[in-house]
């Protein structure tokens, strides 16, 4: 039997609501209710409804509890809340001891929120503020190219939850009352425990949650993506990054993307190990040969799409020598299998995280939600792992890395500081 299902159960209650809990032999419990309403289960004209709602849950009280009282047990418990683009969270990191206090309170400001009145203006105010400060980064711009690039103007993936000013400034208690009625029911929801669980654990979970409304299932359903909507080079001007002193040190801010196989498919492991052995291989050629301070790669994406990311800050005045050298190294990982030992080296560390993981809540209940997810244990990630050979990495290597800037598999954006901003 897997380690992950040591003192595991999952169920559901009459109403629908998911329960996943395991008992560990700790003091504290990591987890939290998760409800699938994030923004792209708004309608056109209801752009950052649901995380205006966010806002009011977490702070405009409830039936059983006033917003002040609301305010102080949050404060005490350090809880807080958060969207996405397709749910929201309402996590905890808490003693033992005040598991009781998180269901009784998290239950009713999520099923039964009161919507203060003076709240509600106060959190209208603080989303505008929210909004204007994160349209007014200097990478905000960059990173909305990036996104379109990516997947196209109209694609779910890496929308922002933050909405339209205009949505926000005109929407009433009714407007957020309209989404909660449609998004919060039980059977929309999952509450996972991981921690030292009290013995009554479930009779607390009935108390508090088993009366709540059944509502309807609404997760939101990512489509695919096996290409990227628009190959290109996105150079741009990015004066925030300029070394003031010495100009010409200056860095520039790198990130090289592209799509492949997802998370649950029967290429994820050997894309995983792709991953971590270009970012040793990038280290190698460019920190320690160009000076490079870090280079990554990393593996990450949902059922549908998976994406693999190199990032980097790079001297400005040698970008095009970074470049060519990163896109190298990526030819040599397509044309020669890795030696046997860098690979086992990579495997032993993904081995290693995955061990670890097991020695702290919050790591266990990731590896709950990537069972629930996708289906792998631990145990059969480790197996995977151990079973990929160095001719499936040149496979994958080959399918998915690119050759070039504009061979038609990546976006590459640079935002650089010594790069002069065209006039329109």
């Amino acid at each position: 039997m897997s380690l992950l299902f040591e003192n595991y159960k999952e169920y559901r209650l009459e109403n629908g609501l998911q329960v996943v809990l395991q008992k560990t032999s700790t003091e504290t419990v990591n987890g939290g209710l998760n409800v699938w309403c994030g923004c792209l289960n708004e309608d056109p004209g209801e752009e950052g409804l649901v995380h205006f709602l966010e806002h009011c849950l977490a702070t405009g009280g409830s039936e059983k509890y006033g917003a002040e009282e609301v305010k102080r047990i949050r404060e005490m418990l350090g809880l807080n809340a958060t969207t996405s683009n397709s749910n929201m969270v309402f996590p905890m990191d808490i003693l033992s001891e005040e598991l009781e206090l998180y269901l009784a309170l998290t239950s009713d400001i999520v099923f039964n929120p009161a919507f203060d009145e003076i709240k509600f203006e106060q959190e209208r105010r603080r989303i505008l503020t929210e909004i204007s400060d994160a349209k007014g980064s200097p990478i905000f711009q960059d990173n909305e190219v990036f996104r379109c690039a990516m997947f196209g103007e109209a694609s779910p993936y890496g929308k922002l939850p933050y909405g339209k000013e205009e949505v926000v400034a005109q929407a009433t208690i009714a407007d957020l009352r309209a989404i909660h009625d449609r998004g919060f029911g039980a059977s929309n929801a999952r509450l996972i425990l991981v921690g030292g669980l009290p013995d009554n654990v479930e009779e607390l979970i009935e108390k508090y949650f088993g009366d709540k409304p059944e509502g309807s299932y609404r997760r939101y359903e990512y489509p695919g993506a096996d290409k990227v909507a628009e190959s290109t080079f996105l150079h741009t001007s990015a004066p925030d990054l300029i070394n003031r002193d010495h100009p010409e040190s200056s860095t520039a801010g790198l990130n090289i993307s592209f799509l492949c196989a997802p998370n649950g498919s029967e290429e994820e492991i050997p894309l995983r190990l792709l991953s971590s052995i270009l970012s040793s291989r990038l280290f190698d050629a460019m920190s320690e040969k160009l000076g490079v301070y870090s280079i990554n790669s990393e593996y990450g994406g949902t059922v549908n799409v998976g994406i693999i990311s190199v990032t980097s800050r790079i001297p400005s005045l040698k970008y095009e020598e970074m470049l060519n050298a990163i896109f190298s190294e990526m030819k040599k990982l397509k044309e020669d299998p890795v030696e046997q030992y860098d690979l086992d080296r990579i495997k032993r560390r993904a081995k290693y995280n995955t061990v670890k993981a097991f020695e702290k809540n919050s790591d266990r209940k990731e590896l709950i939600i990537s069972y629930l997810e996708y289906g792998a244990t631990p145990e059969s990630f480790i197996d995977d792992i151990a079973s990929v050979t160095p001719e499936q990495i040149r496979d994958v290597a080959q399918k998915y890395l690119p050759c070039g800037l504009y061979d038609g598999r990546c976006v590459v954006s640079l935002r650089d500081p010594l790069k002069v901003e065209e006039e329109e």
